[in-house]
């Protein structure tokens, strides 16, 4: 185990090219596989049901699987690709966080609603444009870690908010089925213990490996809170 520091990223050759980080690879993956998976199941529900609750949640899913699909290449690919191979999920990861944010603003009443949907469409564009200012003058490459700095304190602000805040309140006024999105929010907390104090179990599982597992943990929560939230209306529907 190392704390504080990272273990040599695990390399090996294929077809004559050489790879970097296959079981961060092998997690993007399943991250992805498994978005891509929930996305097509909550547009079912969103066909049946026609809220925008749900057809929000579907793209955030989605673009979800982009990130995390992008990611995975860009470690697998960094000795080619470098820091713009890491930076297209860098962005994709704002994206996805700001459809979280707005599919739980989108239950809330009108006004107060395009309040905070405007908030968060001010968040996107200071986290994209400090992002970009980062790329283009900072030395991330020394430290790709530098790089994740923005990524990791706008989802750190977004899910506390939209998940954790909002799905508490939720799971108070509108559905129980709520409660599954501020458990998850708990269940990544290590995750970000992990990151920051650099915690690696072993070089096939890194702190990179104990986040992917936490957040696919995670996935199935918010599904499961999506769900049940689409059971509760379609009981309304037929009482």
């Amino acid at each position: 185990m190392l704390i504080g520091q990272d273990f040599d990223k695990i390399s090996f050759e294929l077809f004559g090219y050489e790879f970097l980080e296959l079981n961060a690879f092998i997690g993007d993956t399943l991250i992805t596989v498994l978005s891509l998976i929930f996305a097509y199941k909550t547009y079912k529900i969103y066909n049946g049901i026609r809220q925008p609750f749900f057809f929000i949640w579907t793209v955030f899913f989605v673009v979800f699987a982009l990130t995390f699909f992008t990611g995975g290449l860009g470690h697998l690919c960094f000795n080619y690709w470098g820091i713009p191979g890491r930076g297209v999920s860098w962005f994709l990861g704002f994206l996805a966080v700001y459809y979280c944010e707005i599919s739980m603003l989108s239950l809330l009443k009108e006004k107060t609603r395009n309040q905070l949907i405007f908030i968060s469409k001010m968040k996107l564009i200071f986290m994209i444009i400090g992002l970009s200012w980062m790329l283009l003058y900072a030395n991330i490459a020394e430290d790709v870690d530098k790089g994740m700095l923005l990524p990791t304190i706008n989802t750190s602000i977004g899910f506390v908010y939209a998940l954790g805040v909002l799905g508490y309140i939720y799971s108070k006024t509108i559905s129980s089925a709520f409660r599954f999105l501020y458990i998850s929010v708990l269940i990544l907390l290590p995750s970000l213990f992990f990151q920051v104090l650099k915690i690696n179990i072993h070089p096939w599982f890194d702190r990179n490996d104990v986040s992917h597992i936490l957040l696919l943990a995670s996935l199935v929560l918010y599904y499961m809170a999506i769900k049940g939230y689409a059971f509760q209306i379609s009981d309304r529907k037929t009482v």
